[in-house]
């Protein structure tokens, strides 16, 4: 899967939904393939359902280098996703320049414990307009 998106690398915009893939716990193939992505302006990825996904930070190497993208939508509804696990996410935000819609839901991330991560990456986004996150039901977040 990661070599053939070098036949694609001047898409501007790629969805792919991964819904309800219980068995999907490893996505270094997919995060591979996106560097080779370097003109994409609008990324969309849904994971929601992949039960055993937990470690995002092959994506997060990968998201970091696409700094043409004006929006990034990422959804991981129910994965067993934990704090550590996505402050790997605050330095690929921090990169992501050009950044001006951004939506993350890790609703039903039950496990989900720190967000900082997420919060620390938003800081430096100048030209965000819109942003979406969604952290309902996730019952180890302190208020």
């Amino acid at each position: 899967l990661g070599s053939r998106f070098e036949k694609i690398a001047g898409v501007r915009q790629f969805e792919i939904t991964f819904r309800g893939l219980k068995d999907l716990d490893d996505i270094t193939t997919l995060a591979e393939g996106l560097r080779h992505l370097k003109m994409l302006m609008q990324l969309t990825l849904s994971f929601s359902l992949c039960t055993s996904l937990y470690d995002i930070s092959a994506l997060a190497q990968s998201v970091k280098g696409l700094t043409t993208l004006q929006q990034l939508t990422l959804d991981f509804s129910a994965c067993n996703i934990r704090g550590l696990d996505i402050s790997c996410l605050a330095e690929c935000l921090e990169r992501l320049l050009s950044l001006q819609q951004l939506e993350l839901s890790f609703r039903n991330c039950t496990y989900l414990d720190d967000i900082s991560g997420v919060a620390n990456g938003l800081k430096g986004l100048p030209d965000l307009q819109k942003l979406a996150l969604d952290f309902c039901r996730c019952e180890s977040l302190q208020e």
